[in-house]
């Protein structure tokens, strides 16, 4: 799988999470959308690196 679709995956999960959460909290469905939207993009970015992150803490201590 190509880094290209890894990331638009990745989006997509968020973008869904970021929905549902938004939905959860009684939001309208157009609040929902625009969240996602707007947030998805950066929220992926961030949950990527911090997934790196903790997987060379995990390979330095071993």
């Amino acid at each position: 799988m190509s880094d290209h679709i890894e990331r638009e995956t990745a989006e997509h999960w968020v973008r869904d999470d970021l929905e549902r959460v938004c939905w959860i909290f009684g939001h309208s469905e157009d609040t929902a959308a625009w969240v996602a939207d707007t947030f998805a993009p950066l929220a992926s970015q961030i949950l990527a690196r911090q997934v790196q992150t903790e997987i060379g803490h995990m390979e330095a201590a071993a």
